[in-house]
């Protein structure tokens, strides 16, 4: 009997441990191969419960969080507890983290040193934003990018060689910046602007980029003729939503 009570004891203090340290450690935290994992029946609780440490899919979103530092100190602990050679896909949620913009920008460097492919980064204002670091711009791993309310820096170099989709949101490029951008990506297929503006003509000479979506465009406020040019022989299927607008194909 008394075997027994030890037993149960010792079972409920695992049960209570472990509860404990994925919750402190995984809230807020999602991953599709950790779940795979969890659920698996021949590994026992003390074997996976770190095993988020290795996995290649990453969402870190701002709604388990009340407080922001909370949300920056869980980020940081990623990082330096991260063990995996590779990430396949990052979901990086930067809204009002205006103060921290140095943990953003350490946060995309270990994105980029983690070989991200796909990279899908949101913030909820221009003041929010972050500079991209000088060695995102030249992520060779890239396969898909999405970008919401970030600062591009206009004189950087990109070399996105495997970028084959590109969706911005909310934010302003010039003619050069979209000619730079279209020239540093030779594989690119699709890319796609939403409230987009500070442009009045998109060039694109590529072979290989056949799909424009242009949703919501903000017209440049400088008093230029409000009508949209687009030179793109190559291109096979173009979108315009969201506003009514003057457009000439050329």
């Amino acid at each position: 009997m008394a075997s027994s009570g030890d037993s149960s004891q010792d079972s409920a203090g695992d049960s209570s441990s472990d509860s404990s340290g994925d919750s402190s450690q995984n809230d807020g935290f999602t991953s599709s191969s950790s779940s795979n994992l969890i659920n698996h029946p021949s590994l026992k609780k003390q074997k996976w419960r770190y095993v988020w440490a290795s996995v290649d899919n990453l969402n870190f979103t701002r709604t388990s969080y009340r407080k922001t530092n909370d949300f920056v100190c869980f980020f940081d602990y990623v990082i330096a507890h991260f063990v995996s050679s590779k990430i396949k896909r990052l979901n990086l949620d930067c809204s009002r983290l205006s103060r921290y913009k140095s943990h953003m920008s350490q946060w995309l460097s270990f994105a980029v040193e983690k070989k991200v492919e796909d990279f899908v980064y949101w913030s909820n204002s221009n003041r929010s934003g972050c500079t991209l670091p000088e060695s995102f711009y030249t992520c060779s791993s890239l396969v898909t990018l999405h970008l919401t309310f970030y600062c591009f820096d206009s004189g950087a170099v990109i070399k996105w060689n495997s970028l084959k989709s590109i969706k911005l949101e909310y934010l302003v490029l010039s003619e050069e910046d979209i000619a730079n951008l279209v020239s540093g990506c030779p594989a690119l297929e699709t890319m796609e602007f939403d409230s987009v503006g500070g442009f009045l003509r998109v060039e694109i000479n590529s072979l290989k980029l056949k799909r424009l979506y242009l949703k919501g465009f903000t017209f440049p406020s400088d008093g230029r003729d409000p009508t949209l040019e687009i030179v793109a022989p190559y291109l096979q299927h173009l979108e315009i939503s969201g506003v009514h607008l003057k457009c000439r194909l050329l």
